[in-house]
Protein backbone atom coordinates (compact mmCIF):
# COMPACT_ATOMS: atom_id res chain seq x y z
CA UNK A 1 0.00 0.00 0.00
CA UNK A 2 1.26 3.50 -0.85
CA UNK A 3 2.11 5.58 2.20
CA UNK A 4 -0.10 8.58 2.94
CA UNK A 5 1.53 11.78 1.78
CA UNK A 6 1.60 14.71 4.19
CA UNK A 7 -0.51 12.96 6.82
CA UNK A 8 -0.59 16.02 9.04
CA UNK A 9 -2.47 18.08 6.45
CA UNK A 10 -5.88 16.51 5.97
CA UNK A 11 -9.53 17.11 6.51
CA UNK A 12 -10.24 16.99 10.21
CA UNK A 13 -13.78 16.12 11.05
CA UNK A 14 -15.41 17.14 14.32
CA UNK A 15 -18.88 16.92 15.71
CA UNK A 16 -21.40 17.05 12.82
CA UNK A 17 -18.67 16.73 10.12
CA UNK A 18 -17.89 20.36 9.40
CA UNK A 19 -14.41 20.62 7.75
CA UNK A 20 -11.85 22.45 9.83
CA UNK A 21 -9.82 23.48 6.75
CA UNK A 22 -10.97 25.39 3.71
CA UNK A 23 -11.33 24.11 0.16
CA UNK A 24 -8.32 26.21 -0.78
CA UNK A 25 -6.20 24.41 1.77
CA UNK A 26 -7.50 21.07 0.53
CA UNK A 27 -6.53 22.06 -3.03
CA UNK A 28 -3.02 22.83 -1.79
CA UNK A 29 -2.79 19.37 -0.24
CA UNK A 30 -3.94 17.73 -3.49
CA UNK A 31 -1.48 19.80 -5.48
CA UNK A 32 1.48 18.91 -3.25
CA UNK A 33 0.43 15.27 -3.36
CA UNK A 34 0.27 15.47 -7.15
CA UNK A 35 3.80 16.86 -7.28
CA UNK A 36 5.03 14.09 -5.00
CA UNK A 37 3.40 11.45 -7.17
CA UNK A 38 5.12 12.95 -10.22
CA UNK A 39 8.49 12.77 -8.44
CA UNK A 40 7.83 9.16 -7.54
CA UNK A 41 6.97 8.30 -11.15
CA UNK A 42 3.25 7.74 -10.65
CA UNK A 43 1.63 10.02 -13.26
CA UNK A 44 -1.82 8.43 -12.98
CA UNK A 45 -2.08 9.26 -9.27
CA UNK A 46 -0.73 12.74 -9.94
CA UNK A 47 -3.38 13.31 -12.62
CA UNK A 48 -6.06 12.11 -10.22
CA UNK A 49 -5.00 14.72 -7.64
CA UNK A 50 -4.97 17.49 -10.24
CA UNK A 51 -8.39 16.40 -11.49
CA UNK A 52 -9.69 16.67 -7.92
CA UNK A 53 -8.58 20.31 -7.88
CA UNK A 54 -10.15 20.99 -11.27
CA UNK A 55 -13.41 19.37 -10.20
CA UNK A 56 -13.65 22.04 -7.50
CA UNK A 57 -12.27 24.83 -9.69
CA UNK A 58 -12.34 24.05 -13.44
CA UNK A 59 -10.88 27.48 -14.30
CA UNK A 60 -7.65 27.02 -12.35
CA UNK A 61 -5.34 27.92 -15.24
CA UNK A 62 -2.16 26.95 -13.45
CA UNK A 63 -3.40 23.42 -12.68
CA UNK A 64 -4.83 23.08 -16.20
CA UNK A 65 -1.40 23.94 -17.61
CA UNK A 66 0.33 21.62 -15.11
CA UNK A 67 -1.98 18.79 -16.15
CA UNK A 68 -1.28 19.50 -19.81
CA UNK A 69 2.47 19.39 -19.24
CA UNK A 70 2.20 16.06 -17.42
CA UNK A 71 0.06 14.62 -20.24
CA UNK A 72 2.63 15.91 -22.71
CA UNK A 73 5.37 13.98 -20.93
CA UNK A 74 3.14 10.90 -21.07
CA UNK A 75 2.77 11.46 -24.85
CA UNK A 76 -0.99 11.92 -24.53
CA UNK A 77 -0.88 14.83 -26.91
CA UNK A 78 -4.55 15.24 -27.71
CA UNK A 79 -5.55 15.29 -24.07
CA UNK A 80 -2.75 17.78 -23.42
CA UNK A 81 -4.10 20.02 -26.20
CA UNK A 82 -7.48 20.18 -24.47
CA UNK A 83 -6.02 21.15 -21.10
CA UNK A 84 -3.72 23.79 -22.57
CA UNK A 85 -6.63 25.27 -24.54
CA UNK A 86 -8.66 25.48 -21.34
CA UNK A 87 -5.69 27.11 -19.57
CA UNK A 88 -5.52 29.78 -22.28
CA UNK A 89 -9.29 30.34 -22.04
CA UNK A 90 -8.98 30.76 -18.28
CA UNK A 91 -5.94 33.06 -18.58
CA UNK A 92 -6.03 34.58 -22.08
CA UNK A 93 -2.96 36.78 -21.68
CA UNK A 94 -0.56 34.09 -20.47
CA UNK A 95 2.03 33.58 -23.21
CA UNK A 96 3.45 30.40 -21.69
CA UNK A 97 0.12 28.61 -21.81
CA UNK A 98 -0.17 29.52 -25.49
CA UNK A 99 3.26 28.17 -26.44
CA UNK A 100 2.64 25.02 -24.39
CA UNK A 101 -0.53 24.54 -26.39
CA UNK A 102 1.53 24.97 -29.54
CA UNK A 103 4.00 22.41 -28.23
CA UNK A 104 1.25 19.82 -27.80
CA UNK A 105 0.09 20.38 -31.37
CA UNK A 106 3.71 20.16 -32.53
CA UNK A 107 4.17 16.72 -30.99
CA UNK A 108 0.80 15.69 -32.40
CA UNK A 109 2.13 16.77 -35.82
CA UNK A 110 -0.67 19.31 -36.28
CA UNK A 111 1.75 21.90 -37.55
CA UNK A 112 -0.60 24.71 -38.64
CA UNK A 113 -2.24 24.74 -35.19
CA UNK A 114 1.14 24.51 -33.51
CA UNK A 115 2.41 27.50 -35.48
CA UNK A 116 -0.71 29.53 -34.70
CA UNK A 117 -0.36 29.04 -30.94
CA UNK A 118 3.40 29.53 -30.93
CA UNK A 119 3.09 32.77 -32.85
CA UNK A 120 0.40 34.08 -30.49
CA UNK A 121 2.48 33.28 -27.43
CA UNK A 122 5.73 34.71 -28.80
CA UNK A 123 4.04 37.96 -29.74
CA UNK A 124 3.24 38.45 -26.09
CA UNK A 125 6.55 37.24 -24.69
CA UNK A 126 9.80 36.29 -26.40
CA UNK A 127 10.97 32.83 -25.32
CA UNK A 128 14.06 31.63 -27.27
CA UNK A 129 13.55 27.91 -26.71
CA UNK A 130 10.03 28.11 -28.15
CA UNK A 131 11.27 30.43 -30.91
CA UNK A 132 13.67 27.65 -31.95
CA UNK A 133 10.78 25.17 -32.11
CA UNK A 134 8.81 27.65 -34.21
CA UNK A 135 11.78 27.82 -36.61
CA UNK A 136 11.62 24.03 -36.99
CA UNK A 137 7.89 24.24 -37.62
CA UNK A 138 8.37 26.84 -40.34
CA UNK A 139 10.96 24.62 -42.04
CA UNK A 140 8.71 21.55 -41.73
CA UNK A 141 5.91 23.44 -43.48
CA UNK A 142 8.22 24.99 -46.13
CA UNK A 143 7.75 28.49 -44.73
CA UNK A 144 11.40 29.31 -45.24
CA UNK A 145 11.10 33.09 -45.19
CA UNK A 146 9.37 32.94 -41.81
CA UNK A 147 12.03 30.53 -40.59
CA UNK A 148 14.80 32.91 -41.67
CA UNK A 149 13.08 35.83 -39.95
CA UNK A 150 12.76 33.83 -36.74
CA UNK A 151 16.39 32.75 -36.90
CA UNK A 152 17.43 36.39 -37.27
CA UNK A 153 15.58 37.16 -34.03
CA UNK A 154 17.43 34.35 -32.28
CA UNK A 155 20.77 35.40 -33.75
CA UNK A 156 20.25 38.97 -32.53
CA UNK A 157 19.55 37.55 -29.07
CA UNK A 158 22.50 35.13 -29.14
CA UNK A 159 25.02 36.58 -31.61
CA UNK A 160 27.79 34.17 -30.58
CA UNK A 161 25.72 30.98 -31.01
CA UNK A 162 27.39 29.17 -33.91
CA UNK A 163 24.60 26.58 -34.28
CA UNK A 164 22.05 29.29 -35.01
CA UNK A 165 24.34 30.68 -37.68
CA UNK A 166 24.78 27.21 -39.18
CA UNK A 167 21.05 26.44 -39.23
CA UNK A 168 20.42 29.82 -40.81
CA UNK A 169 22.91 28.87 -43.52
CA UNK A 170 21.19 25.54 -44.21
CA UNK A 171 17.89 27.31 -44.88
CA UNK A 172 19.57 29.81 -47.18
CA UNK A 173 21.15 26.91 -49.04
CA UNK A 174 17.80 25.11 -49.27
CA UNK A 175 16.24 28.20 -50.83
CA UNK A 176 19.05 28.51 -53.39
CA UNK A 177 20.79 31.55 -51.90
CA UNK A 178 24.18 29.96 -52.22
CA UNK A 179 26.41 32.98 -51.67
CA UNK A 180 24.43 34.02 -48.58
CA UNK A 181 24.60 30.44 -47.30
CA UNK A 182 28.34 30.36 -47.84
CA UNK A 183 28.67 33.62 -45.91
CA UNK A 184 26.61 32.15 -43.04
CA UNK A 185 28.75 29.01 -42.94
CA UNK A 186 31.94 31.07 -42.96
CA UNK A 187 30.45 33.11 -40.12
CA UNK A 188 29.80 29.86 -38.28
CA UNK A 189 33.44 28.89 -38.61
CA UNK A 190 34.46 32.32 -37.36
CA UNK A 191 32.37 31.70 -34.24
CA UNK A 192 33.60 28.13 -33.85
CA UNK A 193 36.67 27.27 -35.95
CA UNK A 194 36.41 23.62 -34.88
CA UNK A 195 32.90 23.01 -36.21
CA UNK A 196 33.55 20.45 -38.94
CA UNK A 197 29.99 20.43 -40.33
CA UNK A 198 30.34 24.06 -41.39
CA UNK A 199 33.60 23.28 -43.20
CA UNK A 200 31.94 20.32 -44.89
CA UNK A 201 28.94 22.42 -45.98
CA UNK A 202 31.25 25.06 -47.46
CA UNK A 203 33.13 22.31 -49.30
CA UNK A 204 29.95 20.98 -50.91
CA UNK A 205 28.99 24.48 -52.08
CA UNK A 206 32.36 25.02 -53.70
CA UNK A 207 32.18 21.51 -55.16
CA UNK A 208 28.83 22.15 -56.81
CA UNK A 209 30.13 25.46 -58.15
CA UNK A 210 33.12 23.70 -59.75
CA UNK A 211 35.66 25.47 -57.56
CA UNK A 212 37.86 22.41 -57.05
CA UNK A 213 40.65 24.20 -55.17
CA UNK A 214 38.43 25.59 -52.41
CA UNK A 215 36.26 22.48 -52.33
CA UNK A 216 39.32 20.31 -51.68
CA UNK A 217 40.56 22.68 -48.98
CA UNK A 218 37.33 22.61 -47.00
CA UNK A 219 36.76 18.87 -47.47
CA UNK A 220 40.19 18.24 -45.99
CA UNK A 221 39.49 20.79 -43.24
CA UNK A 222 36.31 18.91 -42.33
CA UNK A 223 38.30 15.69 -41.99
CA UNK A 224 41.00 17.40 -39.96
CA UNK A 225 38.45 18.94 -37.59
CA UNK A 226 36.56 15.67 -37.07
CA UNK A 227 38.65 12.66 -38.10
CA UNK A 228 36.06 10.27 -36.67
CA UNK A 229 33.30 11.35 -39.08
CA UNK A 230 33.08 8.64 -41.75
CA UNK A 231 30.86 10.62 -44.14
CA UNK A 232 33.51 13.35 -44.50
CA UNK A 233 35.92 10.78 -45.95
CA UNK A 234 33.36 9.25 -48.29
CA UNK A 235 32.26 12.63 -49.69
CA UNK A 236 35.87 13.72 -50.11
CA UNK A 237 36.63 10.46 -51.90
CA UNK A 238 33.67 11.01 -54.24
CA UNK A 239 35.00 14.50 -54.92
CA UNK A 240 38.29 12.96 -56.05
CA UNK A 241 36.46 10.28 -58.06
CA UNK A 242 34.75 12.98 -60.13
CA UNK A 243 38.21 14.27 -61.00
CA UNK A 244 39.39 10.72 -61.74
CA UNK A 245 42.05 11.20 -59.07
CA UNK A 246 41.95 7.52 -58.20
CA UNK A 247 45.02 7.49 -55.95
CA UNK A 248 43.85 10.45 -53.85
CA UNK A 249 40.40 8.93 -53.49
CA UNK A 250 41.87 5.60 -52.43
CA UNK A 251 44.14 7.18 -49.84
CA UNK A 252 41.27 9.18 -48.33
CA UNK A 253 39.19 6.04 -47.95
CA UNK A 254 42.06 4.11 -46.38
CA UNK A 255 42.51 7.02 -43.94
CA UNK A 256 38.79 6.87 -43.22
CA UNK A 257 38.97 3.16 -42.40
CA UNK A 258 41.94 3.78 -40.13
CA UNK A 259 40.45 6.74 -38.26
CA UNK A 260 36.70 6.16 -38.27
CA UNK A 261 36.31 2.44 -38.87
CA UNK A 262 35.19 0.14 -41.67
CA UNK A 263 31.92 0.75 -43.51
CA UNK A 264 30.19 -0.75 -46.53
CA UNK A 265 30.47 2.61 -48.32
CA UNK A 266 34.24 2.67 -47.90
CA UNK A 267 34.63 -0.77 -49.46
CA UNK A 268 32.25 0.07 -52.28
CA UNK A 269 34.35 3.12 -53.13
CA UNK A 270 37.54 1.06 -52.97
CA UNK A 271 35.91 -1.49 -55.26
CA UNK A 272 34.98 1.25 -57.73
CA UNK A 273 38.51 2.65 -57.69
CA UNK A 274 40.05 -0.75 -58.33
CA UNK A 275 37.51 -1.37 -61.09
CA UNK A 276 38.52 1.90 -62.76
CA UNK A 277 42.15 0.82 -62.48
CA UNK A 278 41.11 -2.47 -64.16
CA UNK A 279 42.22 -4.38 -61.09
CA UNK A 280 39.09 -6.53 -61.18
CA UNK A 281 40.41 -9.13 -58.73
CA UNK A 282 40.83 -6.50 -56.02
CA UNK A 283 37.52 -4.88 -57.00
CA UNK A 284 35.72 -8.19 -56.46
CA UNK A 285 37.47 -8.60 -53.10
CA UNK A 286 36.35 -5.14 -51.91
CA UNK A 287 32.78 -5.62 -53.07
CA UNK A 288 32.56 -8.93 -51.21
CA UNK A 289 33.93 -7.16 -48.14
CA UNK A 290 31.19 -4.54 -48.51
CA UNK A 291 28.58 -7.31 -48.48
CA UNK A 292 29.69 -8.38 -45.00
CA UNK A 293 28.08 -5.17 -43.68
CA UNK A 294 24.74 -6.04 -45.28
CA UNK A 295 23.44 -7.18 -48.65
CA UNK A 296 22.25 -4.45 -51.00
CA UNK A 297 21.20 -4.47 -54.62
CA UNK A 298 23.86 -1.94 -55.65
CA UNK A 299 26.72 -3.95 -54.14
CA UNK A 300 25.58 -7.13 -55.88
CA UNK A 301 25.32 -5.25 -59.16
CA UNK A 302 28.86 -3.91 -58.88
CA UNK A 303 30.12 -7.33 -57.84
CA UNK A 304 28.39 -8.92 -60.81
CA UNK A 305 30.04 -6.50 -63.25
CA UNK A 306 33.46 -7.17 -61.70
CA UNK A 307 32.90 -10.91 -62.04
CA UNK A 308 31.90 -10.39 -65.67
CA UNK A 309 35.22 -8.64 -66.30
CA UNK A 310 36.96 -11.65 -64.73
CA UNK A 311 34.99 -13.94 -67.07
CA UNK A 312 33.23 -15.53 -64.10
CA UNK A 313 29.96 -15.74 -66.00
CA UNK A 314 28.11 -18.01 -63.58
CA UNK A 315 28.99 -15.81 -60.60
CA UNK A 316 28.11 -12.72 -62.60
CA UNK A 317 24.67 -14.13 -63.40
CA UNK A 318 24.06 -15.17 -59.78
CA UNK A 319 25.09 -11.76 -58.42
CA UNK A 320 22.91 -9.85 -60.87
CA UNK A 321 19.94 -12.08 -60.03
CA UNK A 322 20.50 -11.29 -56.34
CA UNK A 323 20.65 -7.58 -57.17
CA UNK A 324 17.27 -7.85 -58.93
CA UNK A 325 15.77 -9.97 -56.15
CA UNK A 326 16.73 -7.32 -53.59
CA UNK A 327 15.45 -4.47 -55.75
CA UNK A 328 13.22 -5.25 -58.71
CA UNK A 329 13.57 -1.62 -59.86
CA UNK A 330 17.36 -1.88 -60.30
CA UNK A 331 17.28 -1.16 -64.02
CA UNK A 332 21.07 -1.31 -64.27
CA UNK A 333 21.03 -4.95 -63.19
CA UNK A 334 17.99 -5.78 -65.33
CA UNK A 335 19.59 -4.42 -68.49
CA UNK A 336 23.07 -5.80 -67.74
CA UNK A 337 21.81 -9.34 -67.13
CA UNK A 338 19.49 -9.21 -70.14
CA UNK A 339 22.21 -7.92 -72.45
CA UNK A 340 24.65 -10.52 -71.08
CA UNK A 341 22.20 -13.22 -72.21
CA UNK A 342 22.08 -11.65 -75.67
CA UNK A 343 25.87 -11.63 -75.91
CA UNK A 344 25.95 -15.29 -74.87
CA UNK A 345 23.14 -16.08 -77.32
CA UNK A 346 21.04 -17.75 -74.62
CA UNK A 347 17.77 -17.16 -72.79
CA UNK A 348 16.74 -14.64 -75.45
CA UNK A 349 13.10 -14.43 -74.39
CA UNK A 350 14.11 -13.97 -70.75
CA UNK A 351 16.60 -11.35 -71.88
CA UNK A 352 13.81 -9.52 -73.71
CA UNK A 353 11.65 -9.54 -70.55
CA UNK A 354 14.47 -8.20 -68.38
CA UNK A 355 15.36 -5.46 -70.85
CA UNK A 356 11.73 -4.44 -71.31
CA UNK A 357 11.50 -3.93 -67.54
CA UNK A 358 14.64 -1.80 -67.61
CA UNK A 359 13.16 0.33 -70.41
CA UNK A 360 9.93 0.89 -68.49
CA UNK A 361 11.94 2.11 -65.50
CA UNK A 362 14.19 4.39 -67.58
CA UNK A 363 12.49 4.91 -70.95
CA UNK A 364 14.91 7.50 -72.37
CA UNK A 365 18.09 5.55 -71.71
CA UNK A 366 19.81 5.05 -75.05
CA UNK A 367 21.76 2.01 -73.86
CA UNK A 368 18.56 0.26 -72.76
CA UNK A 369 16.82 1.11 -76.04
CA UNK A 370 19.79 -0.36 -77.90
CA UNK A 371 19.58 -3.54 -75.78
CA UNK A 372 15.87 -3.84 -76.54
CA UNK A 373 16.47 -3.33 -80.25
CA UNK A 374 19.21 -5.97 -80.20
CA UNK A 375 16.88 -8.40 -78.41
CA UNK A 376 14.28 -7.94 -81.15
CA UNK A 377 17.04 -8.41 -83.73
CA UNK A 378 18.03 -11.70 -82.08
CA UNK A 379 14.38 -12.79 -82.27
CA UNK A 380 14.24 -11.92 -85.98
CA UNK A 381 11.82 -9.01 -85.48
CA UNK A 382 13.72 -6.64 -87.73
CA UNK A 383 11.11 -3.88 -88.12
CA UNK A 384 10.82 -3.40 -84.36
CA UNK A 385 14.60 -3.67 -84.01
CA UNK A 386 15.17 -1.04 -86.71
CA UNK A 387 12.94 1.56 -85.01
CA UNK A 388 14.60 1.02 -81.64
CA UNK A 389 18.20 0.99 -82.88
CA UNK A 390 17.69 4.13 -84.99
CA UNK A 391 16.27 5.85 -81.92
CA UNK A 392 19.12 4.58 -79.75
CA UNK A 393 21.83 5.94 -82.05
CA UNK A 394 20.24 9.39 -81.85
CA UNK A 395 20.56 9.30 -78.06
CA UNK A 396 23.82 7.38 -77.65
CA UNK A 397 26.80 8.33 -79.78
CA UNK A 398 28.21 4.87 -79.18
CA UNK A 399 30.10 2.56 -81.56
CA UNK A 400 28.32 -0.52 -80.25
CA UNK A 401 24.93 0.91 -81.22
CA UNK A 402 26.36 1.75 -84.66
CA UNK A 403 27.63 -1.81 -84.96
CA UNK A 404 24.20 -3.17 -84.14
CA UNK A 405 22.61 -0.93 -86.77
CA UNK A 406 25.10 -2.24 -89.29
CA UNK A 407 24.07 -5.83 -88.60
CA UNK A 408 20.39 -4.88 -88.73
CA UNK A 409 20.76 -3.28 -92.18
CA UNK A 410 22.88 -6.19 -93.34
CA UNK A 411 20.12 -8.61 -92.32
CA UNK A 412 17.48 -6.67 -94.31
CA UNK A 413 19.93 -6.45 -97.28
CA UNK A 414 20.44 -2.69 -97.13
CA UNK A 415 24.18 -3.09 -97.64
CA UNK A 416 24.95 0.58 -98.22
CA UNK A 417 23.62 1.57 -94.81
CA UNK A 418 25.22 -1.48 -93.22
CA UNK A 419 28.65 -0.35 -94.47
CA UNK A 420 27.89 3.25 -93.41
CA UNK A 421 27.15 2.32 -89.78
CA UNK A 422 29.90 -0.28 -89.54
CA UNK A 423 32.39 2.26 -90.85
CA UNK A 424 31.31 4.78 -88.19
CA UNK A 425 31.77 2.09 -85.54
CA UNK A 426 35.12 1.00 -86.97
CA UNK A 427 36.48 4.55 -86.71
CA UNK A 428 36.01 4.34 -82.93
CA UNK A 429 36.95 0.73 -82.20
CA UNK A 430 39.12 -0.64 -85.01
CA UNK A 431 37.52 -4.07 -84.43
CA UNK A 432 38.77 -6.68 -86.88
CA UNK A 433 35.39 -8.45 -87.02
CA UNK A 434 33.73 -5.26 -88.26
CA UNK A 435 36.45 -4.63 -90.83
CA UNK A 436 35.98 -8.19 -92.06
CA UNK A 437 32.19 -7.66 -92.32
CA UNK A 438 32.67 -4.47 -94.34
CA UNK A 439 35.03 -6.29 -96.72
CA UNK A 440 32.59 -9.18 -97.00
CA UNK A 441 29.66 -6.92 -97.87
CA UNK A 442 31.72 -4.92 -100.35
CA UNK A 443 32.66 -8.20 -102.02
CA UNK A 444 29.00 -9.20 -102.13
CA UNK A 445 28.07 -5.88 -103.71
CA UNK A 446 30.84 -6.14 -106.32
CA UNK A 447 29.87 -9.70 -107.21
CA UNK A 448 26.34 -8.58 -107.96
CA UNK A 449 27.44 -5.74 -110.25
CA UNK A 450 27.14 -6.88 -113.91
Amino acid sequence: MRRLILPGICLLLAGCGTPLVTRQETARVWFVQGLQYEIEGDPDSALMRYSNILAENPDNAYVLDKTGRLLLREKKFREAEQYFSKAVSASPNNAEYMVNCGLAYFFDKKYPEAIRWMEKGLKKKEMPSYRAILCDLYVATNRYEDALASYRILMDTYPSNFLLSYNYGTILEKTGRIEEAKKAYLGTLALNPNFSRAAFSIATLYDRAGDEKNAEKYYLDAIRLNPKEASAYSYTAEFYLKQKSWDKAEQIVLDGIKNSGETAVFYQILGLIRFQKQDYVKAEEYYRKALTFGETSSIYFNLGVACDKLNKKDEMEADLKKAIALDSSNHLALNYLGYSYLLADKNIKEALSLIEKANKLDPDNGAYIDSLGWAYYKLGKYNAAKKLLERAVQIEDDPEVMEHLGFLYYSIHDYTKAILWWSKSLERTGKKEIRDMIDKVRGTIQSTVP
